[in-house]
């Protein structure tokens, strides 16, 4: 059929899209349609459209120019997941081969658009296309997601359509069921999470344009001839499997705000990246470096090539990275370019077992004798932590591994496997394994010969040095100039147990009660494990644990109210450096506690010794740690805090965090303080009090949170038993991706309403400091922050509001923890609270 000058074969597999017809011009037809909702998608109560009678047919749908919305970008419902998908997509489409053709030589005159997001129109990660087949073509043709930036159509103007919301939300594109994806002169845009063709098995994109900020572009594929424009600072959340290939591409930097980070990274989460003939382009004031990802594994390789930045060669991750292998020279470049042919080596990248080969370069391939070559080297191990001289420890009977907590071994095997892009075995050549000189006075390593080595530990080498532990990297690299890395752990030598020379002892002095002893330590840091207990008895009896140690012993516990009438008591369990564990030994004050040894009733902490066993638990004087779902956050998908047994963690993350605390370690984390209420037949009424928290979010733009109207709250007046008190709320807003939303609410046995005035501001971001205090009937909260931001800093909020006679405080977290179980995460690092 001859179509507008276009000879069409239109039958059943071959179809046309014409937005210019009119229906009575759709009808009069066959095989032609005006909107791509008619022609592929279903209701939410059918099954994907034509899955069953095409599943095993192709289909091809030619497209003229034109706007194609999957459903009404004006529509102001909410999309929900539907037909057993676990995000609400557009359109599922299934068929054993798709290939969408625009009848056109500019992407820009074809333009398949939607208009819905993550708590914009949509319940969860909205993506437009859900595509199930083995191969899926596209070419000459736009797919946006204009949920968070706008559609200007050069061809129409009247065609233009203003975004739904400013805020930078999760507003996908497609995900793929199937094995080969190709997508040729292209563009794909977007914002957050863009995923232009996500899931192939194999995918390559030749001569397309993307636009995105974080979490967005396809995490295994090839990229031929692309160019990016990257609004964010990691556009890949990661790379998978054999990772992502960026040859002859272009990348605009147009980071919002440089002096955050000063970096362009390709992952938020690492894997494997290999950049060739690629140009770096940016226009800062500030500063500006390129890397791989801000954290890479130890274990991480990546592969460069002829990269500039500003015309200027550079060297992603720089000159001395251990993650960056620059292929120059090397035998391996030929896997990803054939210099003598001028051309980019995408059948050996792509070529599978059936000879995939979309950019017609197999001849040459073959001639150059590179249609096999790995890209991936593996390494693997039998065993991820060994004993130095674990033999000799057995021998002797110590309980060898008691300091790393892994079982000991003497010895770990190291393997290797050399992987294609597309999955399959390689030869890589011979093998050489290797460590730095600074590992070489830890282990031995000897080469197999088959491929692998055999690692051992070097006691000797812990002789001198104070650690219980070296982290060792073995790595690898093969004839054709391949490398791979495997970390493992050596354990020093377990050694008796330190003796006590003066046992524990514990005296009251200044408001604390002190803890001393010695041991025999033999040049050994002391790494006694001391918990402290308030105790019925003078002999222990009813002990209860209210503080523990993390790193070094605690050797001195501050007295409060809640232990006036109480013995305190120390249990220490005595050790050294690689030391096992020696016999517990408890102290226990020789008097109780009267209320002369205490100030008062006010806490203060920096919550390294607070202990972390989970359970509600509540009790006066006493922390708890929980998970809890409020019942507000019904909206908020699967929660799978109860089968965590650590809600919170203590340590330092990374990102905005950059001082040790406590940060969840779950979803619904929450942690509480009870205070006293009776104390020597009195009863404790708390009037006025006062919270000072300081708090470093991971997240550096002031989001805070992973998603749209996740939480933190911060309690006072509380009580912790029927959840009745007042509150800050810091929420994520949806209208805004760099701010937060500040409002005060009110508890009421778990239920919560809003009391003030809602505030968004931009100062949820390290440090950030927290008052909440109430006074007389009125409640008020005050937050600022010490970095420097565009945004409102400061935020203050006051509500009028009846007395109550509580005393407790909380923290509840309804936020996801995010990438590495960190990322979205807010550390909390000091705490004050004050009683009047």
């Amino acid at each position: 059929m001859n179509y507008k000058g276009y000879e069409l074969p239109l039958d059943s597999e071959h179809v046309l899209l014409d937005a210019s017809l009119t229906d009575t011009e759709v009808q009069a037809g066959s095989y032609i349609y005006n909107n791509i909702q008619s022609m592929l998608r279903p209701t939410p109560t059918e099954d994907a459209i034509n899955s069953k009678k095409m599943a095993d047919k192709k289909l091809t749908v030619y497209i003229m120019p034109g706007v194609y919305w999957i459903d009404d970008p004006e529509a102001d419902d909410t999309m929900q997941p539907w037909g057993g998908y676990d995000v609400p997509y557009g359109i599922a489409v299934t068929a054993h081969s798709l290939e969408f053709a625009g009848l056109t030589d500019d992407a820009e005159d074809v333009v398949i658009a939607g208009n819905r997001g993550q708590s914009h129109g949509a319940n969860g990660n909205y993506t437009m296309f859900h595509f199930e087949c083995e191969s899926l073509t596209i070419k000459n043709l736009t797919i946006g997601n204009y949920c968070s930036t706008d559609l200007e159509y050069k061809r129409d103007a009247s065609r233009n359509h203003r975004r739904r919301t400013d805020a930078i939300t999760q507003a996908q594109l497609a995900i793929m069921q199937g094995d080969r994806m190709f997508a040729d002169n292209c563009r794909f845009i977007g914002r957050l999470n863009l995923r232009p063709v996500e899931g192939a098995d194999r995918a390559l994109y030749h001569n397309c344009h993307f636009e995105s900020t974080n979490d967005a572009i396809t995490s295994n594929a090839v990229f031929v001839g692309c160019d990016f424009d990257f609004y964010g600072s990691r556009p890949l959340f990661s790379a998978t499997r054999t990772g992502a290939v960026f040859l002859d591409c272009d990348f605009n930097c147009l980071e919002a705000d440089p002096r955050v980070e000063g970096m362009q990274y390709f992952t938020k989460d690492g894997g494997q990246v290999a950049a060739v003939g690629c140009r770096y382009h940016s226009n800062f004031d500030v500063p500006f470096g390129i890397g791989w990802t801000r954290y890479p594994d130890p274990q991480l390789r990546c592969y460069q090539c002829d990269n500039t930045h500003n015309k200027e060669s550079v060297v992603i991750g720089g000159l001395r990275s251990k993650t960056t292998v620059d292929m120059s020279g090397l035998p391996l470049l030929k896997a990803y370019r054939l210099d003598d042919y001028g051309c980019y080596n995408t059948y050996n990248l792509l070529r599978g077992s059936d000879g995939w080969d979309p950019l017609n370069v197999g001849v040459q391939s073959g001639a150059c004798s590179a249609d096999n070559i790995p890209v991936q080297l593996i390494l693997s191990s039998d065993a991820e932590c060994i004993q130095a001289d674990a033999d000799s420890v057995q021998n002797s009977g110590l309980s060898a591994g008691t300091v790393s907590g892994a079982a000991a071994s003497s010895k770990a095997v190291v393997s290797s496997r050399a992987l294609c892009f597309w999955g399959g075995i390689g030869d890589a050549g011979n093998i050489t394994f290797y460590v730095d000189d600074i590992y070489k006075d830890f282990v031995n390593v000897n080469d197999n010969n088959d491929g692998s080595c055999t690692v051992t530990g070097r006691p000797e080498a812990f002789c001198n040095i104070d650690k219980e532990y070296v982290d060792v990297v073995i790595e690898a690299v093969t004839a054709i100039g391949l490398h791979g890395a495997y970390k493992l752990r050596i354990d020093a030598p377990v050694t008796e147990a330190p003796q006590f020379t003066k046992y524990p002892e514990l005296s009251i002095c200044n408001g604390n009660a002190e803890l001393s002893y010695e041991l025999e330590l033999n040049g050994h840091t002391d790494r006694s494990v001391v918990s402290w207990y308030r105790c019925d008895g003078s002999r222990g009896e009813g002990a209860r644990l209210t503080a523990i140690t993390r790193n070094s012993p605690k050797l001195s516990y501050k007295i409060t109210a809640a232990d006036v009438g109480s013995y305190i008591g120390a249990s220490v369990i005595p050790r050294c450096t690689s030391s096992c564990d020696g016999a517990k030994v408890v102290a226990v004050t020789d008097r109780r506690i009267a209320d002369t040894d205490t100030d008062g009733y006010d806490i203060c902490t920096d919550f390294s010794d607070i202990p972390l066993n989970m359970g509600k638990n509540i009790a006066e004087g006493m922390w708890s740690v929980d998970y809890y779902r409020p019942t507000d956050t019904c909206s908020f998908g699967s929660w799978h805090g109860e089968e965590c047994t650590e809600p919170w963690h203590y340590g330092i993350t990374g990102d905005g965090c950059t001082h040790p605390g406590l940060y969840q370690g779950t979803q619904g984390a929450r942690i509480m303080y009870t205070p006293t209420y009776r104390q020597n037949d009195r009863v404790k009424i708390y009037r006025g009090m006062s919270l000072h928290l300081t708090a470093e979010p991971a997240k550096t733009s002031c989001q805070g949170f992973g998603s749209a109207y996740q939480y933190m709250d911060v309690c006072i007046k509380f009580d912790t038993e029927n959840l009745t008190g007042y509150g800050l709320r810091i929420y994520r807003s949806p209208k805004a991706s760099n701010a937060c939303v500040f409002v005060l609410v009110q508890y009421e046995e778990g239920t919560t309403t809003f009391i003030s005035d809602k505030v968004i501001s931009g100062c949820f971001v390290s440090e950030c400091i927290i008052d909440v205090k109430y006074m007389d009937g009125s409640l008020t909260a005050d937050v600022r922050t010490t970095a420097e931001q565009h945004a409102l800093q400061e935020v203050h909020l006051k509500a009028d509001v009846p007395d109550n006679l509580h005393g407790g405080i909380a923290v509840q977290h309804t936020g996801t923890t995010g990438t590495g179980g960190w990322q979205n995460t807010t550390t909390l690092t000091g705490l004050k609270v004050s009683y009047k």
